[in-house]
C-alpha cells in the first residue's frame, strides 16, 4: 500500500516537474520571440552559394524579373546591370530616355517583373519601359519631391515626400498622375524629419509596404493603399531616436547637430520576411565578430516576432553595405562583390506563402 502510494507521489511530482519546465520553455521562447530583452539567437547560419566581383562601386539592387537581379549604379544613371541568379555572368544595359533636358540629380533604377522604371525624386519624375526595349517614356511628375521609391506594380509607386511644414511623410502616386499621401503612417518624435528617416520595402509575396526606422527600434507594415495593417519592433531597446537637430535661420533649414545613434542600416523583405541590419550590440556578444561581421536580425512581419540573427562576415575588411532577398537567398553588395547566400529551412520555413 505503501509502495503504491510513494508510487503515485513520485508520478504527481515528476508530471509537476515536467509541467514547470514545459511552462518555464514557452515562457521563454515568448519573451525571445515577442518580449525579447536584446538578447540574440544565433541557432541558424547562412551558407555561401555564389559570389561575382562587380568591378565597379555605387552598385545597389533595383530589382529582379525570374532569372535575373538586377543592379543600379549610383555613378552611372542611366547604365543598370542584369546578373543571373547563380552569378555567373554579370551583363551591362544602357536605357534610352525621351526627355533628356530635365534636371537630374538622383537618378534611380527599379524593375518590377518585365518592366524597369527609372525615377528622380529631384525634378520629380518618372519613367516607364519594358526590359525588353529598354525605351523609357515619361509617364508622370509627382507633385512633391519624393526619395526611397518602391515600385508596387505597373501602375502604381510609393515613396517618402513631406508635407507643407516639411515633415516627412509617405505618398503613393498612380502613372495615371493620381497621388495620395497618409500623414499618420510615420510617426513624429523630435522633428518630423530626421526623426522619422528609414527606408521603405515591398514585399511583392504579402503585398505589403514595410517601413524601417533609422534611428529607433520600429518598423510599419501597411497595405499598398498607404493603410496601416500594423507596427512592429526589432529586438533592440532604442525606443527613442538619440538624435539632436538645430535650426539654421539663415538658410532656414535643420541639421543634425550630433551625430545620431543608428539602429537599423539597411533591410530587405521577402515572403514575410524582414532583413534588418542592426549597428547595435546585444547581451553577451563577442565585440572581435562585430568587427569580422554584419548582423542581420530576421523577423516575420506576419505576426511580428522575432525569429533568429545570422552573421555576414567582411570581404577584403569591407562590410555589407546592401542586401536583397528572393527565394530561397539572401543577397548582398560587400565592398564591390555580390555574394548569394542559401538561406535554411529554419528561417523559410517562417515564409508566409509556402
Amino acid at each position: 500500500m505503501k509502495t503504491a502510494r510513494a508510487i503515485t507521489v513520485m508520478g504527481f511530482i515528476t508530471a509537476f516537474a515536467v509541467g514547470i519546465v514545459v511552462v518555464l520553455f514557452l515562457t521563454s521562447e515568448d519573451i525571445m520571440h515577442h518580449r525579447n530583452n536584446f538578447i540574440r539567437r544565433f541557432s541558424d547560419q547562412v551558407e555561401k552559394n555564389y559570389e561575382i566581383d562587380l568591378q565597379l562601386k555605387g552598385y545597389y539592387f533595383a530589382g529582379e524579373s525570374d532569372d535575373s537581379i538586377y543592379l543600379g549604379n549610383y555613378d552611372a544613371p542611366l547604365y543598370f546591370a542584369s546578373v543571373d541568379k547563380k552569378l555567373k555572368k554579370l551583363q551591362p544595359h544602357v536605357m534610352q530616355i525621351d526627355q533628356m533636358d530635365l534636371p537630374y540629380r538622383s537618378v534611380e533604377v527599379r524593375v518590377r517583373g518585365s518592366q524597369i522604371f527609372l525615377v528622380d525624386g529631384t525634378v520629380p519624375c518618372v519613367f516607364r519601359g519594358e526590359l525588353k526595349s529598354l525605351k523609357m517614356k515619361y509617364v508622370v511628375r509627382p507633385d512633391k519631391t519624393f526619395s526611397h521609391v518602391v515600385v508596387i506594380d505597373s501602375v502604381n509607386i510609393a515613396y517618402r515626400t513631406h508635407n507643407k511644414d516639411g515633415e516627412s511623410i509617405l505618398g503613393l502616386s498612380k502613372l495615371d498622375g493620381r497621388n495620395k499621401i497618409n500623414q499618420r503612417l510615420l510617426q513624429k518624435q523630435i522633428d518630423g524629419n530626421f526623426d522619422v528617416d528609414g527606408s521603405l520595402y515591398y514585399d511583392a509575396e504579402l503585398k505589403k509596404l514595410v517601413y524601417v526606422y533609422l534611428y529607433r527600434n520600429q518598423y510599419i507594415i501597411a497595405n499598398p493603399d498607404l493603410s496601416l495593417d500594423s507596427r512592429g519592433n526589432t529586438i533592440d531597446t532604442v525606443s527613442k531616436a538619440k538624435i539632436k537637430v538645430s535650426y539654421i535661420k539663415s538658410h532656414n533649414a535643420k541639421k543634425m547637430s550630433a551625430p545620431p545613434l543608428s539602429i537599423n542600416r539597411t533591410a530587405a523583405v521577402y515572403n514575410g520576411l524582414l532583413f534588418v541590419n542592426s549597428e547595435l550590440i546585444g547581451k553577451y556578444e563577442d565585440e572581435k565578430i562585430w568587427k569580422q561581421a554584419s548582423i542581420i536580425d530576421v523577423y516575420s512581419i506576419t505576426d511580428r516576432s522575432y525569429i533568429s540573427s545570422l552573421y555576414i562576415y567582411n570581404i577584403k575588411k569591407k562590410k555589407l553595405r546592401a542586401m536583397y532577398a528572393s527565394g530561397n537567398n539572401l543577397y548582398a553588395i560587400i565592398g564591390h562583390t555580390l555574394v548569394s547566400y542559401k538561406l535554411t529551412d529554419l528561417i523559410t520555413k517562417h515564409y508566409a506563402v509556402k
